[in-house]
């Protein structure tokens, strides 16, 4: 259901932004969109996969679609707003990025006002669902944990340090992707080509583009760069497609037409084709992480069977982050993005071990946590250490093996 969704997004955005009679173009923008390994990690969740694929496509229709009543515009806008906040707030990097790539459609002077208008138009609807939102659904029914992660940074000069570090953490994200060989090299083509261009061409047309750049780059990075405590991951950064789909968008524009054509499909399949390697080594590495819980479960079940079924009444787990094992030391030497697209929590937290034994593994026992230190008799295997003691069975994960 998610891919139909993203597919959807993708048909209108690339209808959209793309001209009509453009099928090249239409196509390379589409495969962009659908192809960002940004999406893979939140895609991966099946609880999540489809509020975000929601998210994204209210993201696109809020942008780009245009109602002749002003009043229905606005009525059905501020409703996006408010379900865009509701399922994955991230998805408004989207519509920065879309604003952004609008100004590619000006074609002279006389274009600039209407595009400023409708600018401002979406910003201020942008504006008035957030406040709707905010008097709904955020101050009475979402929890202080979720309220201090959505903080925002306080407007003041003491912001400026933090907003810095939060630009770096989100590009760092981006550099993640953009060094790979296909896009790094296809990218700095580009932007040459693209450069020289641009510059010999009218004055109106060299300002827009100089105009639209930084609001693209914002949206790369994500709209989460606002916030006071940010968690720096992959999949926040859903504005990610909009650079490649500009760069698309300006070839387009340029003269040279065999050669900016070319030049766009070398783009898209530099992306597609990295992105692809990158999902191949991020399901393998899912993998591992799988392979390694259903060992640390097979512990937990081996220790049960050593005290008693009986015997064993609540379990108690040292919660800390797992060491990593082989496989997945090599996966991260050799695409260093996974670590922000996928965070390995082991059993280091209530939720997560109690999904793993409880909810996959059916193991009914009361899960805690425990700082037992393990030093006086126990139960040891190659991936843990374990005691029982009053009918509770503290355990531990790591390699102990020699």
């Amino acid at each position: 259901a998610s891919i139909f969704i993203l597919l959807i997004a993708s048909i209108i955005i690339s209808k959209k932004v793309s001209h009509p009679d453009d099928h090249i173009t239409q196509l390379n923008v589409s495969i962009i969109f659908l192809s960002s390994p940004f999406l893979l990690a939140i895609l991966s969740y099946k609880y999540d996969s489809i509020p975000v694929s929601l998210s994204l496509l209210m993201a696109s229709v809020f942008t780009l679609i245009k109602f002749k009543d002003i009043f229905i515009r606005t009525a059905v806008n501020i409703a996006l707003i408010i379900g865009i906040l509701s399922l994955y707030q991230p998805a408004l990097s989207l519509i920065i990025g879309l604003i952004g790539i609008n100004l590619l459609g000006v074609k002279s002077k006389s274009d600039v006002k209407p595009y400023l208008k409708d600018a401002l138009y979406l910003i201020f609807c942008l504006a008035i669902g957030f406040i709707a939102y905010k008097l709904t659904i955020s101050d009475h029914m979402l929890s202080e944990n979720y309220k201090r992660s959505g903080s925002l940074l306080p407007i003041s000069l003491q912001s400026i340090p933090k907003l810095e570090t939060n630009i770096l953490g989100y590009f760092d994200n981006l550099y993640s992707f953009l060094s790979y060989p296909y896009i790094l090299f296809t990218s700095i083509t580009i932007s040459i080509y693209a450069g020289i261009s641009i510059l010999f061409k009218r004055n109106h047309e060299s300002l827009i583009f100089i105009l639209a750049l930084p609001v693209i780059l914002v949206a790369s990075l994500g709209c989460n760069i606002i916030l006071n405590k940010p968690a720096f991951q992959a999949r926040e950064m859903l504005g990610v497609p909009c650079l490649f789909i500009f760069m698309v968008l300006t070839l387009s524009n340029l003269h040279f037409k065999k050669l900016s054509t070319f030049l766009s499909i070398l783009l898209t399949c530099g992306v597609l084709i990295t992105t692809l390697t990158i999902s191949y080594s991020f399901l393998n590495y899912k993998d591992e992480i799988a392979r390694r819980d259903k060992q640390y479960v097979n512990d937990i079940n081996a220790s049960i069977l050593h005290y008693g079924v009986d015997n064993v009444k609540r379990i108690k787990i040292t919660y800390k982050k797992p060491d990593l094992t082989n496989k997945e030391n090599a996966f991260l030497a050799a695409y260093p993005i996974l670590s922000r697209m996928i965070y390995d929590r082991g059993f280091s937290s209530y939720w997560y071990s109690n999904a793993i034994i409880k909810e996959e593994n059916n193991i009914n026992i009361p899960i805690s946590e425990t700082h037992d230190d393990f030093n006086d008799q126990m139960f040891k295997t190659c991936f843990s250490k374990s005691k029982l003691s009053e009918s509770t069975m503290s355990i531990t994960f790591g390699h102990y093996c020699i």
